[in-house]
């Protein structure tokens, strides 16, 4: 009898096996999609970890493998995703519209036609911070201080640079320029190392609430005039402002200046890897509004509203088709 089962066992064994092996070849192959985002403290890393959890939460007909990749910022990630070193990333307008262009941050590279764009989760805007014994009224009293404009490769570093340019400011106007990275930019301002910090970023920001409370840091606002200027000269910037009491120590509305925060794409990412991520926000944005507070008020038609300075990537241009939606403009010339 034994003989007999053992028989019986081995062929039936084999056939589960047979079928195990089957099955195992006919499950899809996870598309692999690495975002590259930014400090693990700011906007970026957290459009990318969202993005993420959607696409593990409703996955796709092949699933995706999705990671964050943590980065400088903003023109780090543009160079890394047109050298194709990551599929996505996030990165300013007014930084993408360099690259597009070989202007401003990219001065002396020609125009990077590997680019493309999905869409704009946030609006981010220029925040400066100086202590409450050293406050200053208003962004031209910067002068002749210590300033910390964020990491090199950062988007901050690049838009307050330009903000220097605009006003016929060079690096003599101030004390020290100091480069110091956005998660210790806080501490660094409490501690007296530096008289002001300025970081690009969506409201609200965990390193200036770090600030506002531990020193009771207070809001520089850009002056009125200025961001007129800047908003008729450039169009990747928009008027903005601070709301008031976001903020401990900072009652009032502080007004600034925005950029759009952009999510981008290499020109070779799959399409069905784009269309994915494109879907995976847009058809389940409610869910997405409550991963981040500066997601809360966010909807499709603003998402797709503003230039994002790079031809729109095929494969979300295929979804805004099926969803009816009117696709982002790219608004180059070229």
């Amino acid at each position: 009898m034994r003989g007999g089962a053992a028989r019986f066992a081995l062929p039936a064994l084999a056939l589960l096996l047979a079928q195990a092996t089957a099955a195992f070849a006919a499950a899809p192959v996870p598309q692999q999609l690495a975002i590259a985002t930014g400090s693990v403290t700011g906007i970026y890393y957290q459009i990318g970890a969202a993005i993420c959890r959607l696409l593990r939460d409703h996955p796709p007909g092949q699933p995706v493998d999705c990671r964050t990749e943590g980065t400088a910022g903003s023109l780090q990630n543009l160079t890394i995703v047109a050298e194709a070193g990551a599929a996505l990333g996030l990165a300013q307008a007014d930084n993408l519209h360099d690259a597009a262009t070989g202007t401003g941050a990219f001065a002396g590279r020609a125009p990077d036609r590997r680019l493309r764009a999905l869409f704009s989760p946030v609006v981010e805007t220029l925040l400066v911070l100086t202590r409450a014994s050293h406050s200053v009224p208003q962004i031209a009293d910067l002068r002749g201080r210590r300033v910390s404009i964020g990491a090199q490769a950062s988007g901050s570093e690049a838009t307050f640079r330009q903000m220097m340019a605009a006003r016929g400011w060079g690096l003599g106007d101030f004390s020290q320029i100091v480069d110091i990275r956005a998660s210790l930019q806080a501490r660094a301002l409490c501690a007296g190392k530096v008289d002001a910090i300025a970081f690009v970023a969506a409201n609200p920001v965990p390193v200036m609430q770090e600030a506002t409370f531990a020193c009771a840091a207070r809001f520089v606002p850009v002056e009125d005039a200025f961001a007129r200027m800047m908003v008729a000269r450039h169009p990747y910037y928009v008027a903005a402002e601070v709301p008031g009491a976001l903020y401990p120590n900072n009652p009032e509305p502080t007004p600034t200046i925005g950029v759009h925060g952009v999510v981008i794409a290499n020109a070779d990412a799959s399409e069905e890897l784009v269309y994915a991520v494109t879907r995976a926000v847009f058809a389940h944005l409610r869910e997405f509004r409550t991963l981040h507070l500066a997601f809360a008020d966010v909807t499709a038609e603003a998402m797709l509203d503003p230039c994002l300075f790079a031809p729109v990537h095929p494969g979300a241009a295929r979804y805004y088709r099926e969803a009816g939606l009117r696709p982002p403009r790219a608004c180059l010339d070229s």
